[in-house]
């Protein structure tokens, strides 16, 4: 073989090794969502309503970063990649939005709940006030 196609072969490979380190990114219902918050010691649970939304009630253990805030992904560049990461709403539109910024700054695991604290309510899942 060739050092040439050594080389070739070797960068084939480390490509193909390299996919299996990838990153973990997934939209879930409530009842998927409340289970991966369960199963997750780790998450970093971010509600990214504006601090009056948080005001009506949140998910227990999660932090506020208003999406709305200039420096929103500022702020998400704080948080650890290596650690899971949740994010939700109200309806599930600004979350979604979080999420493919996450997505894009290469956060190896992320979650979003789709329909947010509304359909997280509607499976009679608590939130707490302030």
């Amino acid at each position: 073989m060739t050092l040439k196609s050594s080389l070739f072969f070797g960068l084939i490979l480390l490509s193909v090794l390299g996919c299996g380190q990838g990153y973990k990114s997934e939209a879930l219902g409530p009842d998927g969502f409340k289970e991966m918050i369960e199963d997750n010691p780790d998450l970093q649970l971010i509600d990214v309503r504006t601090v009056g939304e948080v005001s009506s009630g949140y998910i227990p253990e999660a932090v506020n970063i208003d999406f709305r805030d200039p420096g929103f992904r500022q702020a998400l560049e704080k948080l650890d990649r290596q650690k899971p990461i949740a994010v939700y709403c109200a309806v599930g539109q600004r979350s979604q939005a979080a999420y493919d910024m996450l997505v894009e700054m290469k956060f190896h695991e992320v979650y979003h709940l789709t329909g947010g604290t509304i359909a997280w309510q509607q499976k009679n899942y608590s939130l707490v006030k302030p």
